[in-house]
């Protein structure tokens, strides 16, 4: 009986070994499916956090090549003024300044001249006036020596 009775707690030793086993193994996987559940849901997590933050940095990205083309405009537009004011000095030195001056010069040849041709003019007109009084002189002096 004592051999039975040992058997039998023997027995339900192991049944009572294998029962902790497989609750042990059940909890086990139970607590392995919540770690993996967990574990998913932190890759989840982290993949959206990774992907939050690069489309974060491509909008930064963005907006810094947007801030560089916009100086890189500015500037352009800036060398274009420049561009224009060297063209207008260069203008003024080779075309304008050269063209006023001939103006000037032109003017000055022109009233001169007029000057001239009014001076002569004058002079022919009082030359005339004198050879007129000059002849009205001598015929009245021919006149008295014939009347004498």
């Amino acid at each position: 009986i004592r051999e039975a009775q040992a058997e039998d707690a023997k027995i339900a030793g192991q049944l009572k070994n294998e029962a902790l086993i497989a609750k042990a193994k059940r909890d086990l996987a139970l607590k392995q499916a919540a770690c993996d559940k967990e574990v998913q849901a932190l890759k989840a997590k982290s993949q959206l956090a990774y992907q939050l933050q690069a489309a974060k940095t491509q909008q930064q990205i963005k907006a810094e090549e947007m801030g560089i083309e916009l100086v890189e405009r500015k500037r352009r537009i800036e060398l274009e003024e420049l561009e224009k004011e060297r063209t207008k000095y260069i203008l003024d030195a080779t075309v304008r300044k050269p063209a006023e001056s001939e103006c000037f010069r032109l003017k000055t040849i022109a009233e001169a001249e007029q000057i001239r041709v009014t001076a002569e003019a004058e002079a022919e007109a009082e030359a005339v006036k004198l050879r007129g009084l000059a002849e009205a002189e001598a015929n009245r002096a021919v006149a008295i020596a014939e009347a004498e």
